[in-house]
Protein backbone atom coordinates (compact mmCIF):
# COMPACT_ATOMS: atom_id res chain seq x y z
CA UNK A 1 0.00 0.00 0.00
CA UNK A 2 2.96 2.15 0.87
CA UNK A 3 4.61 1.84 -2.77
CA UNK A 4 1.25 2.34 -4.40
CA UNK A 5 0.86 5.75 -2.46
CA UNK A 6 4.03 6.87 -3.33
CA UNK A 7 3.58 6.04 -6.96
CA UNK A 8 0.30 8.03 -6.83
CA UNK A 9 1.81 10.96 -5.30
CA UNK A 10 4.91 10.48 -7.73
CA UNK A 11 2.26 11.35 -10.75
CA UNK A 12 1.10 14.04 -9.50
CA UNK A 13 -2.23 12.26 -8.11
CA UNK A 14 -4.24 14.34 -5.39
CA UNK A 15 -3.16 13.03 -1.90
CA UNK A 16 -6.40 11.22 -0.37
CA UNK A 17 -6.90 12.83 3.78
CA UNK A 18 -9.31 10.49 5.83
CA UNK A 19 -10.58 11.87 9.21
CA UNK A 20 -11.78 9.80 11.36
CA UNK A 21 -14.22 11.00 14.56
CA UNK A 22 -13.21 9.25 17.55
CA UNK A 23 -15.17 6.63 19.63
CA UNK A 24 -16.45 9.08 22.05
CA UNK A 25 -17.35 11.56 18.84
CA UNK A 26 -15.64 14.61 20.36
CA UNK A 27 -14.46 17.42 18.95
CA UNK A 28 -17.26 18.67 16.40
CA UNK A 29 -15.97 22.18 16.22
CA UNK A 30 -12.76 21.59 15.76
CA UNK A 31 -13.57 18.83 13.18
CA UNK A 32 -15.84 20.65 11.35
CA UNK A 33 -13.33 23.95 10.88
CA UNK A 34 -11.16 21.29 9.95
CA UNK A 35 -12.75 19.57 7.15
CA UNK A 36 -13.76 23.35 6.24
CA UNK A 37 -9.99 24.20 5.39
CA UNK A 38 -9.42 20.98 3.87
CA UNK A 39 -12.31 21.96 1.29
CA UNK A 40 -10.61 25.24 0.65
CA UNK A 41 -7.09 23.62 0.13
CA UNK A 42 -8.75 21.53 -2.09
CA UNK A 43 -9.75 24.69 -4.24
CA UNK A 44 -6.22 26.45 -3.99
CA UNK A 45 -3.84 23.20 -5.09
CA UNK A 46 -3.42 22.81 -8.84
CA UNK A 47 -4.82 18.89 -8.59
CA UNK A 48 -6.74 19.79 -4.98
CA UNK A 49 -7.04 17.09 -2.72
CA UNK A 50 -9.65 13.90 -1.38
CA UNK A 51 -11.39 14.32 1.64
CA UNK A 52 -12.74 10.97 3.33
CA UNK A 53 -15.00 11.35 6.42
CA UNK A 54 -15.62 8.71 8.47
CA UNK A 55 -18.19 9.93 11.46
CA UNK A 56 -18.93 6.28 12.80
CA UNK A 57 -21.73 6.25 14.31
CA UNK A 58 -22.11 9.75 15.37
CA UNK A 59 -25.41 11.27 14.39
CA UNK A 60 -24.27 15.31 15.59
CA UNK A 61 -20.46 14.28 13.70
CA UNK A 62 -22.80 13.17 10.37
CA UNK A 63 -25.07 16.67 10.23
CA UNK A 64 -22.17 18.60 11.15
CA UNK A 65 -20.11 17.33 8.57
CA UNK A 66 -22.73 17.80 5.75
CA UNK A 67 -23.48 21.13 6.55
CA UNK A 68 -20.01 22.24 5.99
CA UNK A 69 -20.03 20.36 2.67
CA UNK A 70 -22.80 21.88 2.09
CA UNK A 71 -22.02 25.27 2.92
CA UNK A 72 -19.17 25.22 1.02
CA UNK A 73 -20.95 24.25 -1.95
CA UNK A 74 -19.28 21.14 -2.93
CA UNK A 75 -20.67 17.94 -4.46
CA UNK A 76 -20.12 14.93 -2.05
CA UNK A 77 -21.46 11.33 -1.82
CA UNK A 78 -22.22 9.23 1.63
CA UNK A 79 -21.16 5.71 2.14
CA UNK A 80 -23.28 3.63 4.66
CA UNK A 81 -21.66 0.44 6.49
CA UNK A 82 -18.94 -1.86 6.03
CA UNK A 83 -19.67 -2.92 2.54
CA UNK A 84 -20.19 0.34 1.19
CA UNK A 85 -16.98 1.49 2.74
CA UNK A 86 -15.31 -1.65 1.57
CA UNK A 87 -16.79 -1.35 -2.22
CA UNK A 88 -15.11 1.98 -1.95
CA UNK A 89 -11.46 0.88 -0.76
CA UNK A 90 -11.30 -2.21 -3.35
CA UNK A 91 -12.23 0.34 -6.32
CA UNK A 92 -9.78 2.83 -5.67
CA UNK A 93 -7.33 0.11 -4.82
CA UNK A 94 -8.17 -1.68 -7.75
CA UNK A 95 -7.50 1.51 -10.36
CA UNK A 96 -3.79 1.76 -8.70
CA UNK A 97 -3.47 -1.87 -9.26
CA UNK A 98 -4.34 -2.15 -12.56
CA UNK A 99 -1.65 -3.96 -15.19
CA UNK A 100 -0.55 -1.30 -17.57
CA UNK A 101 -1.26 1.62 -15.32
CA UNK A 102 1.76 4.00 -15.70
CA UNK A 103 2.99 7.05 -14.20
CA UNK A 104 2.38 8.72 -17.20
CA UNK A 105 -1.10 7.85 -18.49
CA UNK A 106 -2.49 7.79 -15.02
CA UNK A 107 -5.50 11.05 -14.63
CA UNK A 108 -3.82 13.70 -12.09
CA UNK A 109 -6.91 15.15 -10.62
CA UNK A 110 -9.32 11.64 -11.22
CA UNK A 111 -10.61 10.53 -7.89
CA UNK A 112 -11.00 14.36 -6.27
CA UNK A 113 -13.92 13.82 -3.82
CA UNK A 114 -15.96 14.51 -0.96
CA UNK A 115 -16.98 11.40 1.08
CA UNK A 116 -18.79 10.88 4.13
CA UNK A 117 -18.57 7.72 5.62
CA UNK A 118 -20.72 6.10 8.67
CA UNK A 119 -21.44 3.15 10.43
CA UNK A 120 -24.32 1.76 12.65
CA UNK A 121 -21.88 1.13 15.89
CA UNK A 122 -18.80 1.31 17.69
CA UNK A 123 -17.44 -2.06 15.89
CA UNK A 124 -18.67 -0.76 12.56
CA UNK A 125 -17.13 2.51 12.59
CA UNK A 126 -13.54 1.49 13.49
CA UNK A 127 -13.75 -1.68 11.20
CA UNK A 128 -14.99 1.20 8.38
CA UNK A 129 -11.59 3.06 9.25
CA UNK A 130 -9.85 -0.11 9.58
CA UNK A 131 -11.09 -0.35 5.32
CA UNK A 132 -10.64 2.79 4.41
CA UNK A 133 -6.99 3.35 5.43
CA UNK A 134 -5.42 1.09 2.53
CA UNK A 135 -6.38 3.69 0.19
CA UNK A 136 -6.44 6.80 2.00
CA UNK A 137 -2.86 8.63 1.86
CA UNK A 138 -2.73 10.87 5.27
CA UNK A 139 -4.74 9.96 8.25
CA UNK A 140 -6.20 12.63 10.06
CA UNK A 141 -6.41 11.70 13.80
CA UNK A 142 -5.88 12.66 17.11
CA UNK A 143 -3.16 11.24 19.45
CA UNK A 144 -4.97 7.92 19.57
CA UNK A 145 -4.21 3.71 19.24
CA UNK A 146 -4.88 5.39 15.27
CA UNK A 147 -1.14 6.51 16.16
CA UNK A 148 0.20 3.52 15.43
CA UNK A 149 -1.62 2.83 11.99
CA UNK A 150 0.73 2.07 8.71
CA UNK A 151 0.21 4.79 6.81
CA UNK A 152 1.52 8.54 7.30
CA UNK A 153 -0.46 10.40 9.71
CA UNK A 154 -1.55 14.04 10.50
CA UNK A 155 -1.44 14.39 14.32
CA UNK A 156 -4.38 16.97 15.69
CA UNK A 157 -5.21 18.53 18.96
CA UNK A 158 -5.39 15.45 21.30
CA UNK A 159 -8.81 14.94 23.20
CA UNK A 160 -6.98 13.84 26.48
CA UNK A 161 -3.05 14.13 28.03
CA UNK A 162 -3.19 10.17 28.02
CA UNK A 163 -3.26 10.25 24.42
CA UNK A 164 0.18 12.68 23.97
CA UNK A 165 2.86 10.16 23.53
CA UNK A 166 0.98 8.43 20.58
CA UNK A 167 2.13 11.41 18.54
CA UNK A 168 5.28 11.60 20.18
CA UNK A 169 5.94 7.99 19.38
CA UNK A 170 4.76 7.87 15.90
CA UNK A 171 7.01 10.78 14.94
CA UNK A 172 9.97 9.04 16.27
CA UNK A 173 9.30 6.46 14.25
CA UNK A 174 8.72 8.81 11.14
CA UNK A 175 5.79 8.07 9.76
CA UNK A 176 3.19 10.99 11.72
CA UNK A 177 3.39 14.51 12.46
CA UNK A 178 3.42 16.04 15.59
CA UNK A 179 0.75 17.18 17.21
CA UNK A 180 -0.86 20.13 16.08
CA UNK A 181 -2.54 22.34 19.05
CA UNK A 182 -4.59 24.68 16.89
CA UNK A 183 -6.98 24.05 13.27
CA UNK A 184 -4.39 26.38 11.50
CA UNK A 185 -1.19 24.40 12.36
CA UNK A 186 -3.27 21.31 10.97
CA UNK A 187 -3.85 23.15 7.37
CA UNK A 188 -0.37 24.16 7.38
CA UNK A 189 0.69 20.10 7.52
CA UNK A 190 -2.06 19.39 5.36
CA UNK A 191 -0.55 21.90 2.88
CA UNK A 192 2.85 20.58 3.23
CA UNK A 193 1.42 16.92 2.70
CA UNK A 194 -0.59 17.29 0.08
CA UNK A 195 1.59 20.17 -1.93
CA UNK A 196 4.71 18.63 -1.27
CA UNK A 197 6.06 15.59 -2.01
CA UNK A 198 9.11 15.07 0.23
CA UNK A 199 7.79 14.89 3.62
CA UNK A 200 5.04 12.25 2.62
CA UNK A 201 7.44 10.16 0.91
CA UNK A 202 9.42 10.12 3.66
CA UNK A 203 6.21 8.77 5.48
CA UNK A 204 6.07 6.07 2.83
CA UNK A 205 9.28 4.75 3.30
CA UNK A 206 9.13 5.26 7.05
CA UNK A 207 6.13 3.09 6.97
CA UNK A 208 7.78 0.58 4.56
CA UNK A 209 11.27 0.14 6.72
CA UNK A 210 8.97 -0.36 10.27
CA UNK A 211 6.86 -2.83 8.70
CA UNK A 212 10.23 -5.03 8.01
CA UNK A 213 11.31 -4.44 11.12
CA UNK A 214 8.05 -5.92 12.33
CA UNK A 215 7.22 -2.84 14.18
CA UNK A 216 3.60 -3.32 13.36
CA UNK A 217 3.34 -7.00 14.48
CA UNK A 218 1.89 -6.82 17.47
CA UNK A 219 -1.30 -8.58 16.76
CA UNK A 220 1.03 -11.53 15.23
CA UNK A 221 3.10 -11.55 18.30
CA UNK A 222 0.05 -11.64 20.41
CA UNK A 223 -1.05 -15.02 18.28
CA UNK A 224 2.05 -16.64 18.23
CA UNK A 225 2.10 -16.37 21.85
CA UNK A 226 -1.28 -17.74 22.13
CA UNK A 227 -0.27 -20.99 19.99
CA UNK A 228 2.56 -21.43 22.43
CA UNK A 229 -0.74 -22.75 24.88
CA UNK A 230 -1.15 -25.37 22.25
CA UNK A 231 -1.68 -29.21 23.92
CA UNK A 232 1.11 -30.62 25.58
CA UNK A 233 2.58 -27.11 26.13
CA UNK A 234 2.87 -24.72 29.90
CA UNK A 235 -0.69 -22.94 29.94
CA UNK A 236 -2.91 -24.95 28.02
CA UNK A 237 -6.23 -25.15 28.77
CA UNK A 238 -8.86 -26.82 26.88
CA UNK A 239 -12.12 -25.59 25.32
CA UNK A 240 -15.11 -26.84 28.13
CA UNK A 241 -16.59 -28.77 25.27
CA UNK A 242 -13.31 -30.70 25.05
CA UNK A 243 -12.08 -29.14 21.51
CA UNK A 244 -9.16 -27.18 21.24
CA UNK A 245 -9.31 -23.69 20.77
CA UNK A 246 -9.90 -22.34 17.05
CA UNK A 247 -8.61 -18.89 16.14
Amino acid sequence: DSRLRMRRARCGAPRRFLISVGGAGAQRHLLSALLRGLIRLSRELPVGISVFMNVGDHGHMRSAAIDVLRSEGVSFSECVGIGAASSFASERLGAAKRPGTSEENEDPTEGREFVVFSGGDPLEATIITEVLVRAADVLVTKPSELAFYPLPKLHTCRVGNHEALAAVRSRELGDGTAEAATVEESLRLARHLAGEDALFLRMCKSVIRQAEAGTFDGARRAMALAFKSAPGRPGHRPSGRGEEATF
